[in-house]
């Protein structure tokens, strides 16, 4: 699935064309049924920046997701005043689930009000695992790298379920694969030598998923991607990640 959508600010209406099987049609966006048209507090514009000081904080957010699919309206309100206070600002929109295993953030240019509308892919294709079975520790993970970006991807093992997968703590295994890998086995792959396996995986619930990093240009391209940081923060565009998976501890 390559599916795509606009998301457009400011009453500006556009149509959203998404795959009916896709899981950003009920991950995602809005649910109106439940949430009355409204998704204030799972997603949202964040405007922030750094002060002199290096103390973050947030001045923006959006404020309301109206609309349903066919014209979708976000609002999104911010001090005008912050500005002027921020030393490094980096606004970006967050995308994400209600329980935060599917997530998307896009880095935004330059202020809210010259913002018009910007385009949301679909997750990297996990179409191979369904959420309610657990894969066997030696399965061979198909790789599918996501066909509308310039990305990194890379495959996850975590062990909770709390705050879901954007916890960086929950983190226990994650592998990153080149364009030209076919398949990988988690099983196949070495163990840090002398490695207690209640330590590396100490749950007995593990979730599994994937995480695409996508920039402006190939991050592969002569391996720039780890040879130069500055390349990669002039280049970084977008992430998107599915970790609603699960997989058998070994």
């Amino acid at each position: 699935m390559s599916m795509s959508s606009s998301v457009c600010f400011y009453g500006r209406t556009e149509s959203i064309d998404i795959d009916p099987e896709s899981p950003m049609l009920t991950g995602y966006f809005p649910q109106e049924s439940t949430l009355g048209g409204s998704n204030r507090l799972i997603s949202g514009a964040r405007l922030t920046g750094t002060d002199t000081d290096g103390r973050f904080t947030f001045f923006g957010f959006t404020t309301n997701w109206s609309g349903g699919f066919s014209t979708p309206d976000i609002t999104v309100a911010w001090i005008p005043e912050a500005f002027s206070l921020v030393d490094e600002y980096r606004p970006d929109f967050w995308i994400t689930d209600q329980d935060r295993n599917m997530f998307a953030t896009f880095l935004m240019q330059g202020q809210p009000d010259t913002w018009t509308s910007f385009t949301v892919h679909d997750l990297p294709d996990m179409s191979t695992f369904d959420t309610d079975i657990v894969i066997p520790f030696d399965f061979d993970v198909p790789v599918r790298f996501p066909d509308w970006t310039a990305a990194t991807l890379n495959y996850h093992i975590r062990t909770s379920s709390a705050y879901g997968a954007l916890s960086q703590d929950n983190y226990q295994w994650t592998v990153l694969v080149h364009p030209e890998t076919a398949t990988f086995s988690f099983a196949d792959l070495p163990w840090p030598t002398g490695g207690n396996m209640d330590i590396v995986l100490p749950s007995t619930t593990l979730f599994f998923g994937v995480v695409a990093r996508c920039y402006d240009a190939d991050p592969y391209a002569g391996y720039v991607i780890w040879t130069d940081d500055a390349w990669a923060e002039a280049h970084y565009t977008a992430t998107l990640g599915d970790s609603r998976y699960r997989i058998a501890r070994p």
